[in-house]
């Protein structure tokens, strides 16, 4: 039976994220039952994209340098990593890490943070989508992963927790590719079960102690919850996760995948649970979830009278700078500069909403048919 402890942590001060973290370890056993002496450790958080820590989009650095000093103690060489979506280049990379924090870590512990930016493909004859992965070699090449997501809603895949922030092993720029060719939820639900099957992180802690509800996993609504999640099983956790903010777990597109193929049952009750009880810790009310929540579940259930009703679409508002970014990021070459202010053909747009997800300036707005509007307001 899989294990998930919840601690309870009222905010980022770094003593008491650190006690919850190492509390939160010891009950599952203490950092030896998952990292040996002299391995190399990939770090995985979730940097979106560059934004300061106080914004909350990110892993927060205080999480990062709890587990630093773990993996340290444990005689083994921490890396910081992600590939976030965006330009796949050094520069790039280090003005995320420099913005998220995590070169400050990287500076007060003494740990590193990966500008190794090799890629490889490499073989899964296992996976049931992917027989291939692309990824980036450190990560290949590491000897363990910790995975450090970050709790948040997500206009794709309803949450974004353990499961969805290992697609960030992907290179930053392949990632596109990957949603050009997976264009439902149900298909790039399958591919981040194979990468996560792949990558098979050995210890999971989520920071969920700041949250977004809403049209996450940028743009929306903070939320308190107060809580660090751990488990060495992270669909479990994601489950576990999912509960704590009100959600079905079977309604989240990845954990509906993973029951598929026996990973999971997304049954609270087939899951150990340690720390704080589940009933203590969950958010009330439930979090808001994305607009396209609708239109997701219609695609997986083939609810398809009233699908097109339910459909979400990415539209530039006035805050719009005509940066570009939501061009260079579109996988399908579906939006444009006219006139000053991106313009997104909805002929051609697939909604993996990376737009709006990506946009420094938070000026993608989603807009559905005023019919559902009107029911669902």
């Amino acid at each position: 039976m899989s294990h998930v402890h919840i601690a309870r942590c009222p905010d980022y001060d770094e003593a008491r994220v650190e006690d919850a973290i190492r509390g939160s370890v010891a009950a599952l056993g203490g950092i030896a039952q998952f990292v040996k002496a002299g391995q190399r450790v990939i770090l995985k958080p979730n940097l979106l994209r560059p934004t300061l820590a106080e914004r909350h989009l990110t892993t927060h650095p205080a999480v990062v340098k709890a587990v630093v000093r773990l993996v340290q103690e444990a005689d083994a060489t921490p890396i910081i990593m992600d590939s976030p979506a965006g330009p796949h280049n050094r520069a790039y990379l280090r003005l995320v890490y420099n913005t998220t924090g995590m070169e400050a870590v990287a500076q007060a512990t003494g740990a590193t943070v990966n500008d190794d930016m090799r890629s490889t493909r490499v073989p899964y004859p296992e996976g049931h989508l992917l027989k291939l992965i692309d990824m980036l070699a450190v990560v290949a090449e590491a000897d363990a992963i910790i995975n450090l997501p970050k709790l948040k809603t997500h206009n794709l895949t309803i949450l974004t927790g353990a499961v969805k922030n290992l697609f960030g092993v992907i290179p930053g720029v392949t990632k596109a590719g990957y949603h050009g060719k997976l264009r439902t939820a149900d298909r790039f639900a399958q591919m981040l079960i194979d990468v996560t099957n792949y990558c098979h992180p050995v210890l999971t802690i989520m920071d969920a102690i700041i949250g977004m509800e809403g049209n996450g996993p940028s743009v929306g609504d903070l939320r308190e919850v107060g809580a660090i999640l751990a488990s060495p099983d992270g669909i479990a956790l994601d489950v576990v996760a999912a509960s704590l903010v009100g959600m079905r777990p079977l309604s989240v597109p990845p954990l509906a995948v993973a029951a598929e193929w026996g990973l999971t049952t997304g049954r609270i009750e087939d899951i150990r649970l340690s720390g704080v009880s589940l009933a203590k810790a969950r958010a009330w009310p439930p979090f808001a979830l994305p607009k396209t929540a609708g239109q997701v579940r219609a695609e997986r259930s083939r609810w398809t009278p009233f699908a097109k009703y339910l459909v979400v679409n990415p539209s530039a508002n006035s805050h719009c700078s005509a940066c570009g970014t939501c061009v260079r990021s579109c996988p399908v070459q579906a939006i444009s500069i006219v006139d000053k202010c991106a313009h997104m053909d909805l002929d051609k747009c697939i909604r993996c909403y990376c737009c709006h997800e990506l946009c420094p300036e938070n000026a993608v707005d989603l807009k559905r048919h005023w019919l559902a509007e009107l029911i669902l307001r």
